[in-house]
């Protein structure tokens, strides 16, 4: 029984009590029924809501890390793997006298 249907009985002429008490029961199952998949389904937002804060997070962690300053443990030595900064330097052996 819909809306339509109960409010079609209360303009009758004759009310008919019993019919208005079972279709309004009716309409009570189906609201409790619905009342509980929304439940179902603002649990479930909640579980996918929790799950995407944390793989934000996890992500940020992510980018942050990647574009971090080097550490200063991990700097190359200046001593002799420094490769030329010019060609002069580079073939400078080859032209010396």
């Amino acid at each position: 029984m819909d809306f339509a249907t109960l409010l079609a009985m209360l303009e009758a002429d004759e009310l008919d009590l019993d019919g208005l008490r079972d279709g309004l029961g009716e309409l009570s199952r189906v609201s409790e029924g619905a009342n509980a998949r929304i439940a179902e389904l603002e649990a479930a937002n909640a579980e996918l809501s929790q799950k995407y804060t944390e793989t934000a997070a996890k992500l940020w962690e992510m980018a942050q890390a990647a574009t971090a300053p080097a550490d200063e443990g991990d700097e190359v030595d200046e001593g002799e793997d420094e490769e030329p900064e010019s060609d002069e330097e580079l073939f400078g052996d080859l032209f010396e006298d």
